[in-house]
């Protein structure tokens, strides 16, 4: 079909939330090559020639990219990472946004210290890892959905949590679906082509009857 559900963050709220999108060239190719690995194959794809240029990406996102800084931080410190900041990442996230996620993990009390000294070398100004960040880098969210879940575990409302974070962490069901706004653009694309060829012959004919009456005249 050549969608996939992936993961898109938000920087502006800083919460990431799962979205049908188009998987890029690279994967597409990836996926068709499946069809010949143990023996000779067909792969029939779902789209067209042109969807696959317009609006397929040629390589998909570093995950980096696509998952809010603060998680990454605070898995490092969990597992003994002292100095984010001078980390040898392969895709290094923005010195901005890893400042505000040390800043941010600090106001959640998953840290305990500064924020200011992200990549300078201080190691001790990135603030330590606390108990309750410790028990929040377990759980497999969004660090702010995580406390969330503690704080209705804590205050018997876990249920009324769980609703809330599953609501925050999905696409808006009010709202167009990528895949549906995708295939009417496809749809639309598919029916101007077919409606130019059938005015295509109509025209064609009015010109060469143009022509016959044209040519009866001067006769």
């Amino acid at each position: 079909s050549g969608r996939e559900k992936s993961r898109n963050y938000n920087e502006t709220t800083g919460i990431a939330s799962y979205e049908v999108a188009w998987i890029s060239q690279a994967a597409a190719d990836q996926r068709a090559g499946r069809a010949g690995r143990t023996g000779p194959g067909h792969c029939y794809r779902l789209f067209s020639s042109s969807v696959y240029t317009r609006l397929f990406p040629p390589f998909a996102e570093p995950e980096m990219v696509t998952k809010p800084v603060e998680d990454v931080v605070l898995a490092m410190k969990a597992m003994g990472i002292d100095n984010v900041g001078n980390f040898p990442f392969p895709t290094p996230p923005n010195l901005a946004q890893l400042k505000s996620a040390l800043k941010l993990l600090n106001n959640l009390s998953c840290l305990e210290g500064g924020a200011k000294g992200a990549g300078s070398g201080q190691e001790d100004e990135e603030g330590e890892i606390t108990d309750l960040g410790r028990a929040l880098s377990k759980l497999p969210l969004n660090v702010r959905f995580a406390k969330m879940l503690l704080g209705g575990v804590g205050s018997g409302v876990l249920d009324l949590a769980i609703m809330l974070v599953a609501c925050m962490s999905e696409q808006s069901p009010f709202l167009d679906s990528f895949g549906a706004r995708a295939q009417r653009e496809e749809d639309d694309e598919e029916g101007g082509k077919k409606e130019e060829g059938e005015k295509a012959p109509d025209t064609e004919e009015a010109a060469r009857a143009k022509k016959k009456a044209k040519e009866e005249e001067e006769l």
